[in-house]
């Protein structure tokens, strides 16, 4: 694993970006900077090249996302990235609270409801007993219906 520094403009390291050891090679001779969170630096025509698009191999304008599967910006490693449409990037978002500390439960009397907003529809995929188990379905939904990658 290498760490690519994260510069600003008079040159001192504001964050560190975790990568695989052959995108290291690859891009950790580069100078990196920050913004929003995110790895990019400006390539030709003066245009903001990210670090996790360039790793996957994404070009500007091909309608294909990167997602961080833990949501960590400054983790760049290939195991925790994901080539998705906006609609399943958009998917990856922590729970909201409620009556469940897992996204997309809810209690529905003693039982637990697992459900995916799908294109603006509340999707039921049944009522379980157990909360863990419930989420397991629901992350599996969301697997299935929203990561839609277009490879």
């Amino acid at each position: 694993m290498g760490v690519i520094p994260l510069k600003r403009r008079n040159g001192s390291v504001r964050a560190e970006v975790l990568v695989d050891d052959e995108d290291f090679e690859r891009f950790g001779h580069l100078r990196w900077c920050w913004n929003n969170g995110y790895a990019f630096r400006i390539g030709e025509q003066r245009r903001a090249l990210y670090l996790h698009r360039e790793i996957m191999g994404l070009v500007r304008g091909d309608g294909r996302e990167v997602d961080h599967r833990d949501r960590n910006r400054l983790d760049c490693r290939r195991s925790n990235l994901i080539v998705t449409v906006r609609k399943g990037n958009a998917a990856n978002v922590p729970s909201l609270g409620g009556t469940s500390k897992h996204r997309g439960i809810c209690r529905r009397g003693e039982r637990w409801q697992a459900y995916v907003n799908i294109d603006g529809r509340f999707v039921s995929f049944g009522y379980y007993d157990d909360e863990e188990v419930a989420a397991k379905v629901a992350r599996e939904a969301r697997r299935q219906h929203l990561r839609g990658s277009v490879d």
